[in-house]
């Protein structure tokens, strides 16, 4: 039993020093900690002194400030009173001198409006003095505009009448031509009804597919017969069918009394055949013996022979160009041409 109990003491004593050794650590650790926090007080003192010195002096400024400020307030409290007498004398003079002085402004405005009203009628006067001068110098103008128009109304007067004379004249000529116009267009109508006559006959006679008519714009009128109505090919003697073609021809040449005709021979361009050759060596001379029986053959039907002439012109003219028999076979032609006379041309180049 004594032997068991014996480790207890040193137990206990272990733990006492265990005990003490945590304890003294922890009282050397506040130690440290409250000497830091003793330092850190100690400097926050020393700052506080220093604020509190700070505001001590600024204390005492400004109780000096409120001592200098009550006196300036007593000194004002004093003068208070003067300026209150002054400032009521001020009040009183301003008054008067606000009445003079709209007094003035009232008198500055009825001056000023015066004024522009007298600088108002001094320039209409200007305006007026100028519209005087204007008026006369315009009136000076129109007496000479006058004078000069007097002048010139004279002058046309005269001219008028020479107008209407020429008018007159000009009425007169109109008349002539009106009934010349009225002549032409009656013979017009009457040579136009002749040639739609021919052509229906010359169709029948020929069957052609061609206009064998054509009125030209300075009033020529071109009839072509062509070689089968009129001849057998390389001849100048004319066919029977030729007869009834010329007849129908002069027949209405007489529609056309005052016209020159032209009996034009045309040929192609192939020589003449070797069996007439003796009696027509060229195309010359057998478009010449075409349109010379051709002139025989409307003289016989009674046309003037004054009025006509022959001329043969070969191949000199082709219609179109030959390019097989039937192109030359269209050149073969006679053409009776029937050419106006001149006032007949200028009436219709008038009316064109």
């Amino acid at each position: 039993m004594t032997a068991t109990r014996q480790p207890f003491p040193l137990i206990l004593s272990a733990t006492l020093a265990f005990l003490l050794a945590i304890g003294t650590g922890l009282f050397w650790l506040d130690n440290e900690r409250l000497t830091e926090d003793l330092a850190t007080a100690t400097e926050e003192v020393e700052r506080l002194k220093a604020d509190n010195d700070r505001l001590q002096n600024r204390l005492s400024q400004l109780e000096e400030r409120t001592r200098s400020l009550r006196t300036s307030l007593d000194t004002f409290n004093e003068q208070q009173g003067s300026l209150a007498e002054v400032a009521e004398e001020l009040r009183t003079e301003l008054a008067s001198v606000t009445a003079d002085y709209q007094r003035l402004v009232e008198t500055q405005q009825n001056t000023q409006a015066r004024l522009e009203a007298a600088r108002e009628r001094l320039k209409r006067m200007g305006e007026l003095e100028d519209t005087k001068d204007t008026l006369r110098e315009e009136r000076d103008r129109l007496a000479t505009r006058l004078e000069r128009a007097e002048s010139q109304n004279a002058a046309l007067r005269q001219q008028l009448n020479l107008y209407a004379t020429n008018i007159e004249a000009a009425q007169t000529a109109l008349r002539n031509q009106k009934n010349q116009v009225d002549t032409l267009e009656n013979r017009l109508n009457r040579e136009q009804a002749a040639l739609t006559e021919l052509q229906q006959q010359l169709d029948a006679l020929g069957d052609e597919k061609q206009a064998l008519i054509q009125q030209l714009d300075n009033g020529t009128t071109v009839i072509k017969l062509p070689e089968r109505i009129l001849f057998e090919t390389g001849s100048a003697v004319l066919n029977e069918r030729a007869e009834t073609a010329l007849a129908e021809v002069a027949r209405a040449i007489d529609s056309f009394p005052d016209y020159t005709i032209a009996v034009l021979g045309h040929s192609d361009s192939r020589p003449v055949v070797s069996e007439v050759k003796e009696t027509y060596p060229t195309n010359w001379e057998l478009s010449s013996a075409r349109a010379s029986a051709a002139v025989r053959e409307l003289i016989d039907y009674g046309v003037a022979p004054d009025r006509l002439k022959a001329t043969g012109l070969a191949d000199t003219r082709p219609l179109v160009p030959e390019v097989d028999a039937e192109s030359r076979r269209e050149n073969r032609r006679i053409e009776v041409v029937l050419e106006p006379p001149l006032f007949t041309r200028e009436l219709s180049e008038l009316n064109s």
